[in-house]
């Protein structure tokens, strides 16, 4: 059984490591069940991660900012990578 001191520590650990993710990919997807602790870790942190940039983003908006970035790619001026292996120095 998990006490909630317990979940509490959980969901920070958790939101950290979704964090670490986010940093190192540019973007993290988390689910997060509406406990008390969780919710209180999140009414704690959210305000002091958006102060240093995070933010957290419906779905819907996250998949369209991938879509939008993998269609910057594909207009960029870039050759595509079957192009820039197939060519020879």
């Amino acid at each position: 059984m998990c006490w909630p001191a317990d979940l509490y520590r959980y969901s920070q650990s958790r939101l950290d490591r979704l964090v670490r993710r986010a940093r190192h990919r540019g973007s993290a997807l988390g689910i997060a069940h509406p406990y008390p602790e969780t919710l209180s870790v999140l009414a704690r942190e959210l305000p002091v991660r958006a102060a240093r940039g995070g933010r957290l983003v419906p779905v819907s908006e996250l998949i369209q900012l991938q879509t939008r970035s993998r269609d910057l790619w594909h207009a960029s001026s870039s050759p595509s990578l079957k192009v820039v292996k197939s060519s020879k120095p």
